[in-house]
């Protein structure tokens, strides 16, 4: 007798529901509020369960971004198992009929009775430096971006509306297009701006770069530290064209590669794996990606990947893409394949615990 509780986790509040068996539900479903008389209340129920099911009971609950956090603490504090599912698998266990009856407590059921029908595996028990580290990339990616777009924002005041590529090109460009446009201002016999406030704007612009500037140096001081101590990161720098911050994004958002039984599940969960599409005689010529899964995770895999291609990249992934041209496929399709074999090579280097070796 395994004994399981269904989880369906909301903002502030997580509806669920007790099983000593398939279809065989313990005493009515439950509420917990989110705060510490909710978790104490929610205790006192565990341990009345394990009671009469001689263990404690195994959680089963959605990942659901920030709301599952305070239950998920929760449970590792007091030494529960518990199953985090995928949103599409938990999405997929809530459509158990054909009625469209949608509430907390059925989902709580639903995914309480999934846990007998599925060969579900526990959650390892995660420590802070990998939530950290995926809090700190995911600010810097944000800051970035900001950056960048205040940066256009400036050299359109600057050029006078004009497009601004500086952000796309070497330094030494950018430095020579500066003394023109100093040069051009001391040869401008019109002192004085036609927009009285535009001075004030590009001063403000400044500013606000100057301090997007100085957030991204702390946060990339903050991940290199963080990144000393993960080995997964260390081990995926070896790989030319990933360095330490493309390294800390791609760790953080994959997590424990380990929980993955295969490189291919690892590929599911990246989203990279193609659409297949067959029914009856008919078979899709073109396949396309499935996309699912962490969007930040492709967009690193795909940075990865260019740097890798690039002439003091990787030998083995310039081997990959220029087999796949040669056998005619167009650019996107074997760009796709690099990353793909990219993810191969972080599951094995990461799970043998091997530094990449690359073709001399």
């Amino acid at each position: 007798m395994t004994p399981v509780v269904g989880l369906d986790v909301a903002k502030g509040a997580t509806e669920g529901q007790a099983f000593l068996a398939k279809d065989h539900p313990y005493g009515p479903h439950f509420a917990i509020i989110h705060t510490m008389a909710g978790f104490a209340e929610f205790e006192e129920r565990l341990q009345a369960l394990t009671a009469p099911a001689g263990c404690a009971p195994v959680m089963i609950l959605e990942s659901t971004g920030p709301y599952h956090v305070p239950v998920v603490r929760f449970l590792e504090d007091h030494g529960y198992a518990y199953i985090l599912l995928n949103p599409l698998v938990a999405h997929q266990a809530k459509q158990g009929t054909l009625r469209k009856v949608k509430t907390d407590a059925i989902d709580a059921y639903r995914l309480g009775n999934l846990f007998y029908k599925e060969d579900l595996e526990p959650a390892r028990q995660r420590g802070q430096q990998l939530p950290d580290l995926r809090l700190l990339t995911r600010q810097h990616e944000a800051i970035t971006g900001l950056l960048s777009h205040g940066g256009r924002r400036l050299g359109r005041h600057a050029i006078g509306g004009g497009r601004n590529d500086s952000h796309r090109l070497p330094h030494a460009w950018a430095a020579e297009k500066a003394q023109q446009l100093q040069a051009a201002a001391e040869r401008n016999p019109l002192r004085t701006a036609d927009l009285p406030h535009q001075a004030f704007s590009l001063r403000l612009s400044s500013q606000l770069i100057a301090e997007h500037q100085a957030h991204l140096a702390t946060l990339d001081r903050e991940i290199d530290a963080l990144v000393q101590d993960i080995e997964a990161c260390q081990l995926i720098q070896s790989i030319p064209g990933i360095g330490t911050t493309l390294a800390a994004t791609i760790i953080a958002e994959i997590g424990e590669v380990g929980r993955f039984a295969d490189p291919k599940k690892l590929v599911a969960f990246a989203g990279v794996d193609p659409r297949v599409h067959q029914s009856g005689q008919f078979t899709a010529s073109v396949n396309r990606i499935t996309k699912r899964g962490s969007s930040r995770l492709r967009h690193a895999l795909f940075v990865a990947a260019m740097c890798g291609l690039r002439k003091l990249g990787s030998k083995r992934m310039q081997a990959v893409y220029q087999a796949k041209r040669a056998a005619g496929k167009p650019h996107k399709v074997a760009l796709v394949a690099c990353i793909n074999k990219l993810l191969h090579w972080i599951y094995a280097i990461v799970t043998r615990r091997q530094a990449f070796v690359d073709i001399a």
